[in-house]
C-alpha cells in the first residue's frame, strides 16, 4: 500500500510538474497573424497579456553581406480618440462597442537595432526587432474591447536622420486589447479577475466588421528603409613618358557613422572594418573599391606620386574638381565626398526620401608627355623662322618690280 501511495505521490508531481510546463510554454508572449493575436484553439481562452509587435527595416546593397544600421526608436501609448463611436462586429455576435483605452493599462518598450552583418537575398534583408506592448491588467475594472493609439515620439525622427534610415511613408496605429473577466482561485478563494484574450493591430481608428477587417488590421509597424552605398577609386596613366607599372599610394580616409564596410583592390573578399583610414597602392588600370557605406559617409581620397617626375592630374567623377600638377613626393587630394544625397534630400524633422549614389566612381588620371630631344628645336627655330619670312616677303618682292616695268 505504501508503495502505491508513493507510486501515487510521484505520479501527481509528476503530471503538476507537466501542467505547469504546459501553463510556462502557453504563457509566453503573444505574437501577431494576420493582424490577431488570440489563442490558437478557443477564440475566447485567456493569452498572455504581453504582445510583441513586429518592426523592420529593409536594408538593401550591393554586396552580399553588408551592416545594418543602429538607432533605437521610442513610442507613445494613449487612448484613443472614440468620439466616432466605432464598433466591432464579429458576424456572429451583436456589434460590441469600442472603449477608450484605460491610462497607463499598457506600456511599451524601446525598440533597439544594434548594427550587424547582414547576408541578403537578392540584394535585400528585413532585419525585425519587436516592440512590446505589456498590459497591466489591475488597471481594468471591467471587460470591453479598449482600443490605444501608438505614435511614435518626435525626437524619433532626427535619431533617424542621424542614423541614415529613410521613412517613405507615415502610418498611424491603433491596438485593440480585448479583456474577459475571469475567475482565480488564492488560498481556496475565488476571486473575478480580468484577463486578456485578443489583441488587434489597425492603421486606422474605424469600426471593424468581417468585411473590411483585412483592410485595417496589420501585422507589423512601419518598415523604414536603409540604403548602402558604394565607391571606388581608379588610377590611369597617360602620355608617352607616363609609367603604367607604376604603383601609386592612396589613401583613403572614411566616415562612415562608426560602422563597418567592406574594402579591397578590385573586389571586396576583404573582411569588414570599422577603420577610419585605408590605404592602396594602384598601377594603371587598377581600382580599390569601397561598398556597404552608410548612406551618410564621406571618403577622402590622397595620391601620392613618388616618382622623380612631375605629373598633372585631373581627378574625374567627383563633385568638387581636381586638376593641376603633382611634384615628385607631392600630394593631390579630393575633398571629403559625400558617398550619396542623403544629406541633401532629408533633414532632422523629414526622412522621407531615399537617397541615391553620389560620387561612386572616382579617376585619378595622371598625365606625362613626352618632351623634344634636348637642344633639337633651339638649334633650328631661327632658321625656319628666317625661312618663313623669306617665302612671305617673295612674292611681296616680285610684285614691285612689275609695277616699276
Amino acid at each position: 500500500m505504501k508503495v502505491w501511495k508513493k507510486l501515487s505521490a510521484v505520479t501527481l508531481a509528476l503530471a503538476v510538474a507537466m501542467v505547469l510546463c504546459v501553463t510556462a510554454f502557453a504563457v509566453g508572449e503573444a505574437t501577431l497573424t494576420n493582424g490577431v493575436a488570440k489563442n490558437s484553439t478557443t477564440d475566447y481562452a485567456t493569452i498572455s497579456n504581453v504582445l510583441n509587435i513586429p518592426k523592420s527595416i529593409h536594408v538593401t546593397g550591393s554586396v552580399a553581406k553588408v551592416y545594418g544600421p543602429t538607432v533605437t526608436y521610442s513610442y507613445n501609448i494613449a487612448g484613443a480618440d472614440i468620439s466616432g463611436a466605432p464598433t466591432v462586429n464579429d458576424g456572429t455576435h451583436t456589434a460590441r462597442p469600442v472603449k477608450v483605452g484605460v491610462t497607463d493599462g499598457v506600456t511599451l518598450s524601446t525598440v533597439a537595432f544594434a548594427s550587424s552583418e547582414l547576408t541578403l537575398d537578392g540584394g535585400s534583408y528585413d532585419v525585425t526587432e519587436n516592440l512590446t506592448a505589456t498590459v497591466n491588467l489591475s488597471k481594468f475594472t471591467a471587460p470591453g474591447i479598449y482600443r490605444y493609439e501608438i505614435t511614435e515620439n518626435t525626437g524619433n525622427t532626427a535619431l533617424l536622420y542621424s542614423a541614415g534610415v529613410t521613412r517613405p511613408k507615415e502610418d498611424h496605429f491603433f491596438l485593440d486589447v480585448y479583456i474577459k473577466n475571469d475567475n482565480e482561485e488564492v488560498g481556496g478563494v475565488t476571486t473575478e479577475v480580468r484577463k486578456v484574450y485578443g489583441f488587434v493591430l489597425l492603421n486606422a481608428n474605424e469600426s471593424i466588421t468581417t468585411d473590411n477587417a483585412g483592410t485595417y488590421k496589420v501585422s507589423t509597424l512601419t518598415t523604414d528603409e536603409y540604403r548602402t552605398m558604394d565607391i571606388s577609386v581608379t588610377k590611369n596613366v597617360t602620355g608617352d613618358m607616363g609609367d603604367k607599372n607604376h604603383e601609386f599610394p592612396f589613401t583613403i580616409a572614411v566616415t562612415n557613422n562608426g560602422l563597418k564596410f567592406y574594402s579591397g583592390e578590385g573586389s571586396v573578399d576583404a573582411e569588414a572594418a570599422d577603420t577610419t583610414s585605408l590605404s592602396a597602392n594602384l598601377k594603371n588600370g587598377e581600382s580599390f573599391v569601397i561598398k556597404g557605406l552608410n548612406p551618410k559617409a564621406t571618403v577622402m581620397f590622397t595620391e601620392t606620386n613618388d616618382t622623380p617626375d612631375e605629373y598633372t592630374v585631373n581627378v574625374t567623377g567627383a563633385t568638387s574638381a581636381v586638376t593641376g600638377s603633382i611634384a615628385a613626393s607631392g600630394t593631390k587630394s579630393t575633398s571629403a565626398l559625400p558617398v550619396s544625397n542623403y544629406d541633401t534630400v532629408n533633414r532632422a524633422d523629414n526622412v522621407a526620401t531615399v537617397p541615391t549614389a553620389s560620387n561612386s566612381a572616382i579617376t585619378f588620371t595622371n598625365n606625362l608627355d613626352a618632351i623634344s630631344p634636348t637642344g633639337v628645336a633651339l638649334r633650328y627655330a631661327p632658321y625656319l623662322a628666317m625661312m618663313g619670312a623669306g617665302v612671305v616677303a617673295l612674292p611681296l618682292t616680285h610684285r614691285k618690280k612689275e609695277e616699276e616695268v
